[in-house]
């Protein structure tokens, strides 16, 4: 199994199999989404020295989808999204 080069894994994800490079993938399995490349630009800050490299990327994706559970209150959920769109997301 190898995971392309330059490519990002969602939290939470199962890899079962080889991903190709550049893409943004995610899921239980984990699969590539087409529609949401990473930008280039975000791809090129993922050129980091090793000791990050273990670590979260430094790259916001473009658009996030926050669901709602039944504990989950309104006001918590606005709070993680103003914390995305701190972080540079630019839809959610």
């Amino acid at each position: 199994m190898e995971i392309g080069a330059n490519s990002v894994i969602g939290t939470r994800s199962t890899v079962l199999q080889s991903l190709p490079s550049g893409q943004v993938c995610w899921g239980t399995p984990c699969r590539p989404h087409h529609a949401l490349r990473a930008q280039r630009s975000a791809i090129g800050m993922l050129q980091t020295p090793p000791e990050q490299r273990r670590k979260f990327p430094p790259i916001a994706p473009d658009f996030v989808i926050e669901l709602r559970s039944a504990t989950d209150s309104l006001e918590m959920l606005h709070v993680k999204m103003g914390e995305y769109m701190d972080a540079g997301v630019q839809l959610g």
